[in-house]
């Protein structure tokens, strides 16, 4: 005789929603680890956040789509750091009064391994001489294709090297999480990958050990002939 047995697998149980609070308090425990979550993409969605208030420096956040539909037009705003890959930017996205604008494609980590890092010291650059000016109309937009890992690590970054002389001395990915929880306050869409932090923190030890290197060398005594 033949007996036949008949597996039945329960479905997978369906996720509560978050409200809007519980889905910053995740975002800030998923930055605090390190894990990576998968989040729906808003490649489309218009997204243009000022970051004023947390970093106390004029740059702002969002997506291309936002420069295409022409929202990131501010008066204040006078000069695009497009860090994204999914479009060719060309002078139709220019604003007439945007004095600058640099297209820096970088890849994300699982797709290609340091070019965060390799690419974040023209990003940087490009930050430093323009969202540190004093003054009216030196704002700068960074924007990639989602408005949640690449030009968040850049905006990092920046904030890391601005800010280097006051870094503690023990410097570790911790420090770089805090730069990330304080633009999760007003950018709560923000969600940089464990390679990403990982690519950040080692472009600004690398900057620390140069600085490092070069200030031993210049009190070094020099030997008398």
């Amino acid at each position: 005789s033949w007996f036949f047995f008949l597996m039945i697998r329960r479905p997978p149980r369906s996720r509560a929603k978050r409200s809007s609070a519980a889905a910053v308090v995740y975002l800030r425990q998923v930055i605090q680890t390190g894990s990576e979550v998968y989040m729906a993409g808003n490649e489309n969605e218009d997204v243009f956040i000022s970051l004023k208030d947390a970093l106390d420096s004029n740059v702002y956040v969002g997506t291309f789509q936002a420069l295409l539909n022409g929202n990131a037009r501010e008066e204040d705003v006078h000069a695009v750091l497009y860090v994204g890959s999914k479009h060719s930017p060309n002078f139709s996205v220019k604003r007439e009064d945007t004095k600058d604008y640099l297209h820096v494609p970088l890849k994300f980590a699982k797709q290609k391994r340091g070019d965060i890092e390799e690419k974040l010291p023209i990003c940087v650059e490009f930050l430093m001489k323009h969202a540190t000016t004093e003054g009216k109309n030196t704002g700068v937009f960074v924007c990639c294709d989602d408005a949640k890992d690449l030009s968040i690590a850049v905006i990092a970054a920046f904030q890391l090297v601005k800010n280097k002389a006051h870094l503690p001395v023990d410097f570790t990915k911790e420090t770089v999480r805090k730069v990330l929880l304080l633009i999760a306050t007003q950018h709560s869409i923000a969600n940089p990958c464990q390679g990403t932090v990982k690519q950040v923190y080692a472009y600004v030890m690398t900057l620390i050990k140069q600085t490092t290197i070069s200030a031993h060398r210049r009190i070094e005594p020099r030997e008398e002939i």
